[in-house]
């Protein structure tokens, strides 16, 4: 959802690499002054304690991986949006994460531009994969149906939603199509979600994908 200001934590076993990440975050104003946490106990302490926007998780914390983590922050806190940086490019690593349904990946080795691109998109309702999303999706979902009856109960307004989604664009994009107001998207897409069954955008394209909606 488009806000004027975000709120941010990074977890990151590297106290260094964190401090460098903040301080890169805080060139753009709203993106604030983000949290940093070292361990998965402080992690959650710090969601349970506070609401969040964006967690850039940056390393295994307390020898949990990444994609474990991504998946108990799903289930725990299903709003809340995920980027994970680390270092290179495997398709298994990248591979994890998408199932595990986080927002985003990029590798730590990844300019600023990037960097803030990735944010930006993710906070902006979208993903970034890096123009990976469709091979992420043939990749990992082998089983695919036809049936389509899901649309049946979607108004006319969230069926054009779901159609700019499958063509992969973010919130702003989609109000700009529709001469709406960017909340006004949000709330429809909310309503996708609860409708689908899903609590966030990368299981909805799972879901898109698997009925032939989105190849």
């Amino acid at each position: 959802m488009i806000k004027n200001f975000y709120k941010i934590l990074i977890a990151d076993e590297h106290h260094l690499y964190a401090e460098g990440l903040k301080t890169l975050l805080m060139i753009r104003r709203h993106l604030g002054t983000p949290t940093i946490v070292s361990t998965d106990k402080d992690l959650y302490e710090a969601l349970n304690f506070s609401h969040f926007d964006l967690v850039i998780l940056c390393s295994a914390l307390s020898n949990n991986s990444s994609q474990f983590i991504v998946r108990e922050l799903r289930n725990e806190f299903p709003l809340l949006k995920t980027l994970v940086m680390d270092t290179g490019s495997e398709e298994d690593m990248i591979d994890r994460v998408f199932m595990a349904e986080a927002d985003g990946y990029i590798r730590k080795e990844s300019g600023p531009d990037e960097f803030f691109m990735a944010l930006e998109q993710i906070l902006n309702d979208g993903l970034y994969y890096n123009g990976q999303l469709r091979s992420l999706l043939h990749r990992n979902i082998k089983v695919r149906t036809t049936d389509r009856s899901f649309l049946n109960n979607m108004s006319e307004k969230e069926t054009e939603v779901i159609g700019f989604i499958c063509q992969e664009n973010t919130i702003e994009q989609i109000a700009v199509e529709l001469q709406l107001n960017p909340e006004t998207v949000h709330e429809i897409l909310k309503s996708i979600f609860s409708r689908v069954g899903v609590s966030n955008l990368t299981a909805l394209y799972k879901v898109l994908f698997e009925k032939g909606l989105f190849d």
